[in-house]
């Protein structure tokens, strides 16, 4: 695929639709392969911005915000990880697409595993950034998280998001707060309670789709150790490190992860 990255024109529109009782927003940047985005835990379409310019025409980008996130309009209501990946499907459904190539990171890289375990059809391939396979295990940072307010959360994730450099970086900074979205305690405790019960370590030899794991040398939040087993036990999986590389990698590198992506998508045309 030739490289033509979006320009520094005005920003994307961001749209609505109405499927599977949520009103979601989403912004959608290019044409070709559809290429579906998942967000963070703490974020929401925004964190995709960098990677989408970046990205450019070379496929039909789609990110959008989840439930309790953003713009996107849902019930006041428990949901699963099992919801959330239909949520995925139904969002395709209604943009009236049969295949896609699915990429989440973190928290939507646990959704999009469920997506490749639920509906594997609809998956052309499976791209998992900065994640794992079980939410059984924290790291100290993220039981310190865990403890923290929301403000205090804020600065403390951008620290374990970039490294000291990125953080120097105007652009990277701006993009880092940006993409940390703001949710009220209630949003935040049903996000956190659909991931609480997050398991695929048995179940990862079933994915079959073409695969790839990004992740960063550094990252404390997930361990690089996740990322060697997703690649290890996924039957086609490859794995890209990013040395000294934190958690936010789609924030502090978006130019190399839309060079892998759009490497890994060319060989897997729809």
């Amino acid at each position: 695929m030739n490289r033509q990255a979006v320009g520094s024109g005005p920003a994307p529109i961001t749209r609505h639709l109405e499927t599977n009782g949520l009103k979601v927003a989403y912004v959608e940047v290019g044409a070709g392969d559809p290429l579906i985005l998942i967000h963070g835990a703490e974020s929401d379409r925004h964190q995709f911005a960098r990677l989408q310019k970046y990205l450019g025409h070379d496929c039909r980008s789609i990110s959008y915000d989840q439930r309790d996130s953003g713009a996107t309009t849902s019930p006041p209501e428990p949901f699963t990880m099992t919801d959330l990946a239909a949520d995925v499907v139904h969002l395709m459904d209604a943009l009236g697409i049969d295949r896609a190539h699915v990429l989440g990171t973190s928290y939507g890289g646990m959704i999009a595993q469920h997506v490749a375990l639920d509906y594997p059809d609809r998956l052309a391939s499976l791209i998992l950034v900065s994640t794992t396979p079980t939410t059984s295990v924290r790291t100290p940072e993220s039981e310190r998280l865990v403890a923290m307010s929301a403000e205090e959360r804020s600065e403390a994730f951008i620290d374990l998001l970039v490294t000291p450099e990125g953080r120097a970086s105007p652009e990277v900074a701006a993009q880092s707060r940006r993409a940390l979205a703001p949710r009220t305690p209630e949003q935040t405790a049903r996000r956190r309670a659909a991931a609480a019960n997050h398991e695929t370590r048995n179940l990862l030899n079933s994915i079959e789709v073409p695969t790839l794991v990004i992740h960063g040398s550094d990252d404390r939040v997930t361990p690089v150790s996740w990322a060697e087993l997703l690649a290890e036990q996924i039957t086609h999986a490859q794995l890209r490190t990013i040395k000294g590389a934190r958690h936010g990698l789609t924030t502090e590198f978006p130019e190399k992860i839309a060079d892998y992506v759009r490497q890994f998508i060319g060989a897997s045309a729809i």
